[in-house]
């Protein structure tokens, strides 16, 4: 039996502005995926799968066979975008499947509303075992930024960068260190409501288009969030950040539409509306959101992996 682990992932800034080439900071979570292959010799191929939630219940199973990887019940969505996957992973590697019977396990370490990246996770570690890239993977069958995916795979902070070469996509990564002095007063919490990637991609990418000027923007302040030292300006940045995407997105920044008496500063982290956002201050000033009812709230050192 062979074993992969892959880190989740949160993105700090450039959410939404990373597909059109924006720098975005990204960084691994404590907390990620596990998957284990087992192989052995057989005269039919076969792929048995099955994924399990963070408390080992049985979310996906699936059973494939044969040359083009058939099952002999019909698939929901995620059953066939699995489906897909292996048999894009077959074509690439068939001596991975041939004359071979392949159980594989797949255990989440979150609970999979958190939106750490349960499907990111999954290519990172599908990716480790194939041999193939992260980015082929998510490619083959999504249409994000790869970010994602670039970051579980690092296992540490990077920058990211979407690029287009020689009209085909291209995800350039800078691994850093995002360790800030300040990091005992930056949280992260639990917004409860889960958003679905894709859904925002395509509504960000029918909606809008950034012109260089603004993706320049965006970039100066991911590159000095990387280096600062000082809280009040870290939290000058993420409100500068917040405002310039609520201008462009038409919706109010977190902290406007929910916490406009917060006394820190607060950033949305991916999709708007959903999954972890950031907040800053003190553990005493974490009470405000216990107080809202508010129950998954996680420090830097307990949310974020860092280089040891």
């Amino acid at each position: 039996m062979t074993k992969f682990r892959s880190p989740g992932k949160l993105l700090i800034t450039g959410e939404y502005c990373v597909l059109q080439g924006a720098k975005s900071l990204a960084v691994p979570t404590s907390f990620g995926q596990t998957m284990s292959v087992e192989i052995s010799p057989s005269t039919t191929e076969l792929v048995h799968w099955i994924s399990r939630e963070v408390n080992d219940k049985i979310w996906l199973e699936v059973i494939l066979v044969g040359d083009n990887l058939q099952s002999n019940i019909k698939l929901d969505e995620q059953g066939e975008t699995l489906q897909k996957l292996l048999l894009y992973c077959k074509n690439k590697r068939p001596q991975i499947f041939e004359g071979q019977s392949v159980k594989i396990e797949t255990k989440l370490e979150f609970p999979r509303d958190w939106g750490l990246g349960s499907s990111s996770t999954f290519l990172s570690n599908l990716s480790q075992w194939t041999g193939i890239s992260g980015l082929d993977l998510l490619w083959s069958q999504f249409s994000g930024s790869g970010c994602d995916v670039a970051t579980c795979l690092a296992g540490e902070s990077i920058i990211y960068q979407l690029l287009e070469k020689d009209g085909k996509k291209e995800g350039k990564v800078e691994r850093v260190n995002w360790d800030p002095v300040f990091k005992d007063q930056i949280w992260f919490i639990h917004l409860g409501q889960k958003q679905d990637s894709n859904a925002e991609i395509s509504k960000w990418k029918h909606n809008n288009s950034l012109s260089s000027c603004i993706t320049e923007d965006f970039d100066a302040i991911t590159e000095q969030i990387l280096v600062e030292d000082s809280l009040s300006e870290f939290k000058f940045l993420i409100s500068t950040h917040e405002k310039m995407l609520s201008k462009i997105l038409g919706m109010k920044r977190l902290k406007e539409a929910f916490f406009a008496d917060f006394p820190g500063e607060i950033k949305s982290l991916g999709a708007w509306g959903g999954d972890f956002f950031l907040a800053t201050g003190t553990q005493v000033e974490m009470q405000y959101f216990i107080e809202k009812g508010f129950k998954t709230i996680l420090s830097f050192s307990e949310m974020i992996k860092t280089k040891n």
